[in-house]
């Protein structure tokens, strides 16, 4: 917490928004370090900000490369590992996650289980996915899992399932007549997932 008040202090900023910022990110700070400590003695590594890439072909032949970046992957020492996305804002909603609207997280489980995250071990007994909501309000954050309690998916076929579905959705884009729809699933409007809605002229 004093490493970040020397932070703020050389923004240079105001004191009304030192006043408003300061408390949030105190709770924030004493959430992760909370978390953290809890967790330490089960850490065997943790690897922060790391890249990753696997390789796979698609139908025509050509060969499509997945990357990302983990903002932490933390191995245990019974031999699992716990891939982390923060988040400032909302978490992906569990039906997103599941659907494949939302598939950061799983697929960073999928270059993990694949060994495309250079020094994470591959061959672990569990590998879970977790959002660390960082809010500032109440007790700082929230950890919660990427699968819903009731969810019909473990983790091995949530990574399976969304894997798959990428695979498919590569495949079906290299139809050259394959349409780039400005609403691909009509039911879901308020989707964010309108990058063509220009192009589309969907407006007019």
């Amino acid at each position: 917490v004093n490493t970040m008040q020397e932070k703020l202090k050389e923004l240079n900023m105001s004191d009304s928004a030192l006043a408003l910022y300061r408390p949030k990110l105190e709770k924030a700070a004493e959430f992760i370090m909370r978390e953290q400590r809890e967790r330490a003695p089960l850490i065997h590594k943790s690897y922060v900000e790391i890249k990753g890439e696997i390789q796979f072909p698609l139908c025509d032949g050509t060969l499509f490369t997945l990357t990302a970046e983990a903002d932490r992957i933390d191995v245990f020492n019974e031999n699992s590992i716990d891939i982390i996305d923060y988040k400032t804002g909302k978490s992906p909603k569990f039906t997103d996650i599941e659907l494949g609207y939302s598939p950061q997280l799983p697929l960073e489980g999928v270059i993990a289980y694949e060994g495309g995250f250079k020094g994470v071990p591959t061959k672990t007994d569990e590998l879970t996915l977790h959002f660390w909501r960082v809010t500032g309000k109440d007790e700082g954050g929230t950890i919660n899992s990427a699968l819903s309690s009731r969810s019909k998916y473990t983790y091995e076929t949530l990574l399976a399932s969304s894997y798959d579905g990428l695979k498919r959705v590569l495949n079906a884009y290299q139809n050259s007549e394959m349409p780039y729809e400005a609403y691909p699933v009509p039911k879901m409007v308020e989707q964010k997932y309108d990058d063509y809605e220009q192009l589309s002229r969907v407006q007019e």
